[in-house]
This record gives C-alpha cells, sequence and structure tokens, in this order.
C-alpha cells in the first residue's frame, strides 16, 4: 500500500489544528457574548432627561412648580393610601423578606455542604473490571522458533476500599479468570491446552504508625470544615444584629421626618398668619409698609424649609420600603409609609459592668474569634503531625482456587485447597529537609498567636463600644429635659413678640426670628428623643442582644431556607 506524501500530511494537519482554533474561539467568543453588539459596555449613551419648562415673561416672578409628589398634597387630595407601621411589624417584614439577609443565609448553607464534602474522606471505593485479552508473542524461548504462543485470558475482579478514620485503608478484593495457552504453526493448533479458572480472595491493610496517624491527621480537615460553618453562622447572626440596628436606625429617621415635616408645616402656617396680622397692622399705620415684606419673606423662608423636610420624608420613606421589601409598599407609588409605634421615653437606670458581660457573652465578634482560636488549634495539631516522618505497617493475606471449572475453581478457594499467601512489612519514608512540614508548622503557631492577639483587641473594642452607648443614652436623656425647657421658652418668646407687634412695639424682624427659635426649639427636641431610641439600639448592638424585644431565629428552618433559595 502506497504512503502519502509527507507534505501532505503536514498540510492537512496544519488544516485541521487551523479548524479547531477556530471553532475554539467561536466558541469563547459565544460564550463571553463577544458576538454581540459591545456598543453598551463601550459608551455611555446621552438621554434626554425631560422638556424644558416655559421662560417666564421679563420683569415677572417664576410661579413657583407644583409639588406633585408632595405627601402633603397626597394627602391633602386622597390620592394615596396610607400604610401604617409598627416597629415589630417592620421587624417582621425586614427577617422575612430583606434581599441582603437572604443572601447571606446561603453561606452558612454552602458551609455545611463543604462539612458533608470532607466526610466524603471516609467514603468507601467499589471498583469493578472485566478484560477478555488474546495475546501472540514469539515461541523460540521455549525451543520453538517456527511456532507462536497464543495465550488467552478472561475475567474480571471487583473490591472495596475503605479508609480507616485513624490512617490508612483497608482493601478486600476478589477476582475469577480463565486462562489458556495454544502454541501455532500459522494457523494450524499445535498441543492444544485446557482451560484454566483461577481465582482469588485477598485483604490488604495499611497503618500509618507516625505522619497520617490518628483523628487529628484523618478527621482533622473534617474538623476545621464543621468549625468553618459555626464561623459562618456567627457572621450571619453579625450580619443580622448590624441590619436589626441600622434598621430599625432608619425606621426611626422616618418618624423623624414625619414630625419634622409637621414642624415646618406649623411654621408655615405662623408665619402666613403672622402676614395677615402685619397687613392689618399696616394698614392701621401702626407699623411700616416695608414690613409687609419682611413678613412675607418670612413665608417663603418656611415654604422652602416644608420642601425641603417633604423630600427627606419621602427619601426616609423610600429607605424603609427597600428594607421592608413588600409587595404591597412598593418603591415608587402612591402608598404612604407611616410609624405607628412611638419613641420610648423612659429613663433607664443601667449597670455598666452587668452590661460588659452581657456583650462579652453575646458579641458575635467574640463568638467567631473562639471558633478562629478552635481552628487554629485544629491546624496546628494537624501541622504538628504532618512535621513527623512516614512510618506505614502494610500487611495481606490472601488464598487461591483453580481448577479446569468456573464453580470448582470458586468451591476450591472457599475450601481453603491451598495454604494462604501472607505479607507483612514496614515503609519509611521523610524529606532530608523537609522545609514544607515545617514552614507550615511555624505558620499555624504564628495564626494561633496573632488570634489570641485579635481576641484580645476585640475584648477593649466591644468594652469601648459598651461604655460609649451608655454615655449616649445618659446625655442624651439630660439632653432631651433640656430641649424641653428651651422650647417652652420659644413658644412663650413668640407669643410675647406677637403681643408687641400688636402695640407697635415689634417687628416683622423679631417675629421671623421668634418663628426660626421656635422651630430650632422643637426641631432640637425632635432630634434628641430620636437620638435617644438611636442610643438604645446601639447599646443593643454593643451588648450583642436584641434589647427589650422577642429573641431572633438567625437561620430559618430546613424547609425555610430551601425556600428562600428557590427563585
Amino acid at each position: 500500500m502506497k504512503r502519502p506524501p509527507a507534505a501532505a500530511v503536514a498540510t492537512g494537519s496544519l488544516m485541521a489544528l487551523s479548524i479547531l482554533t477556530g471553532c475554539a474561539a467561536s466558541w469563547v467568543q459565544e460564550q463571553a457574548g463577544l458576538s454581540t453588539d459591545l456598543r453598551p459596555e463601550r459608551s455611555i449613551p446621552v438621554v434626554e432627561l425631560g422638556d424644558p419648562a416655559p421662560t417666564p415673561p421679563s420683569g415677572k416672578p417664576a410661579a413657583l412648580p407644583p409639588p406633585g409628589t408632595s405627601v402633603r398634597t397626597m394627602l391633602a387630595d386622597g390620592q394615596a393610601r396610607v400604610v401604617r407601621v409598627g416597629l415589630d411589624a417592620f421587624r417582621v417584614a425586614l427577617l422575612e423578606n430583606n434581599l441582603r439577609l437572604k443572601v447571606a443565609r446561603v453561606s452558612p448553607a454552602i458551609a455545611s455542604t463543604r462539612v458533608t464534602s470532607e466526610f466524603g474522606r471516609l467514603d468507601a471505593t467499589l471498583r469493578a473490571a472485566a478484560v477478555s485479552v488474546r495475546d501472540l508473542e514469539d515461541a523460540s524461548d521455549n525451543n520453538r522458533p517456527t511456532e507462536a504462543l497464543e495465550s488467552r485470558y478472561t475475567g474480571g475482579e471487583a473490591g472495596v476500599a475503605v479508609p480507616l478514620a485513624t490512617g490508612g485503608s483497608l482493601e478486600v478484593g476478589a477476582n475469577l479468570y480463565s486462562y489458556e495457552t495454544v502454541y501455532l504453526d500459522g494457523d494450524r493448533l499445535i498441543d492444544p491446552s485446557g482451560k484454566a479458572y483461577p481465582s482469588k480472595l485477598d485483604a490488604k491493610l495499611t497503618i500509618p504508625l507516625l505522619q497520617g496517624a490518628g483523628y487529628d491527621a484523618n478527621l482533622g480537615p473534617i474538623a476545621v470544615a464543621a468549625i468553618d460553618e459555626r464561623i459562618s453562622v456567627a457572621d450571619l447572626r453579625n450580619m443580622l444584629i448590624r441590619l436589626m440596628s441600622s434598621s430599625e436606625q432608619i425606621y426611626w429617621q422616618l418618624a423623624r421626618a414625619w414630625r419634622t415635616l409637621e414642624i415646618q408645616s406649623k411654621m408655615l402656617d405662623l408665619a402666613a398668619t403672622s402676614v395677615a396680622d402685619i397687613e392689618a397692622l399696616a394698614t392701621g399705620g401702626v407699623v411700616p409698609e416695608f414690613e409687609r415684606d419682611r413678613a412675607r419673606f418670612t413665608v417663603t423662608q418656611r415654604r422652602a424649609a416644608v420642601l425641603r423636610a417633604d423630600l427627606e420624608l419621602r427619601r426616609a420613606m423610600r429607605s424603609v420600603k427597600v428594607l421592608m421589601n413588600r409587595a404591597d409598599v412598593p418603591l415608587d407609588a402612591d402608598v404612604i409609609v407611616r410609624p405607628d409605634s412611638k419613641p420610648t421615653m423612659q429613663r433607664l437606670i443601667l449597670d455598666r459592668a452587668r452590661l460588659a458581660e452581657v456583650a462579652l457573652e453575646n458579641r458575635s465578634e467574640l463568638l467567631r474569634a473562639d471558633f478562629e482560636l478552635r481552628r487554629d488549634e485544629m491546624r496546628l495539631r494537624m501541622a504538628q503531625r504532618a512535621i513527623l516522618p512516614k512510618l506505614d505497617l502494610h500487611g495481606s493475606i490472601g488464598t487461591l482456587g483453580i481448577e479446569s471449572k468456573a464453580g470448582g475453581s470458586i468451591s476450591s478457594l472457599l475450601d481453603g485447597e491451598f495454604p494462604p499467601a501472607w505479607s507483612v512489612g514496614l515503609s519509611f519514608e521523610i524529606p532530608i529537609l523537609n522545609r514544607k512540614a515545617r514552614g507550615e508548622l511555624e505558620a499555624a503557631r504564628l495564626a494561633r498567636s496573632r488570634t489570641e492577639t485579635r481576641t484580645r483587641a476585640i475584648e477593649l473594642q466591644i468594652l469601648q463600644e459598651v461604655y460609649d452607648a451608655v454615655d449616649r443614652i445618659e446625655t442624651t436623656w439630660a439632653e432631651i429635659a433640656t430641649y424641653r425647657n428651651g422650647e417652652q421658652d420659644a413658644s412663650r418668646n413668640l407669643e410675647g413678640v406677637r403681643e408687641l407687634l400688636r402695640i407697635g412695639l415689634s417687628s416683622a424682624m423679631e417675629v421671623s426670628l421668634a418663628i426660626g427659635d421656635l422651630s430650632d426649639a422643637e426641631l432640637a427636641l425632635l432630634d434628641s428623643k430620636i437620638r435617644y431610641q438611636v442610643a438604645l439600639i446601639q447599646l443593643a448592638e454593643a451588648t450583642g442582644t436584641a434589647l427589650g424585644r422577642q429573641a431572633i431565629e438567625v437561620l430559618p428552618s430546613q424547609a425555610e431556607q430551601k425556600d428562600d433559595l428557590v427563585p
């Protein structure tokens, strides 16, 4: 048969390689989306945000824009649906629907699967094989130079290997084969032989005596995975506490935004009333005409303050809606969320020492540090075992059966016709410098020392946070009493200034300042009350607790976890 030229073979090989390379590049481009239009990711489009409003005629004042999304307007027109949300209902919605929390709860589930995966190192392995071979070789070594030796070999084997928890393994196997040899001279059979059926049952045992021996070396990785799972739960617990803390602060900021809008609306009404009073007094000649302009300017300032308060209220409502993630409270719709819980206005007598003990018992950061220390201890014991020389004990035992028929071979095997074969031995192995094991041991020691130092730093930080939270609570309570007196003084001052205005002994400027002082005093009192709620929340966060409320389950039931993972 004529062989193809070498040049043709080389050309064909190059063409095949080019085709395969081109197919690979096309597949990668398709998976990466490179075959689609790349303009969206390589450019930033220009979008017209809206149509320009008409320019007012020269010399005329610009009209105020209509507050189409104003909360005050929607409430006045009855366009919006008001949803009142208490703090407990807010927390329930947060725990059930918050997307960040759902994502975070997946991490412990992943860590749990890793534990199951690590237990796989103890899984038994089943093996099986079947083979049929016909082999021809020169028989000249058997003084038959013109003949060939044909060997036919057919059979199968099966076995199971079981890893041991203390190290090493146990393997048990069995096989059964048929074996036949024939001398050939061309196609003619010479000296045909009968078939033989050998069978064998054997067991092998390997036991490490130094390196790889014991639970630390073999079950240590499983223990590390289990500790990592507990660390993931502690991280989830910490995330949940911080989420609850920040979310409740946002809830009270919404309450503050509502009350701020009410205060600014009241100040606007007071300014509008002052305009009417000053116009009447100016008409009667009690005050100069220019006082009207000053009073109207005060109304303009108060109206701007109302608009800013309305904007802050809408932003605060949107933040609460995001956290609740409820279907009946869409993010951008005519649904108004109003807090239904009242601030806690009660002075607390706090035991700093007891709160510090509670914090050291419950803070997730310390729980995590304790788990990390356990993990470092386990890794250190594993490294101490790994630095030892490798000394293994090997042993095996087996029995043989052989007959001209398969059934007879198995009977011969089970009857023990032949004496058992066995072996016992030791194997020794150690790296000359053993730098890898020594380095890992030193790294494990340093990691444990680092965790111990970090744990102490965390303890000091926790104590500082607890004491700071207690100071904020006590100081803020004193501020509330102070600002309450200031509000009363500002209210009486405004009444006095208005009385003086009626007899011409005051001015629109003084009325405007008095209204501003009352607004500042009421807002300062409001801020101190909200800061007091925030201080209570921060104390709960600093102690790692849900202060004054029902305990929270960090992880739901298994069924609920599966429901959360299914889209």
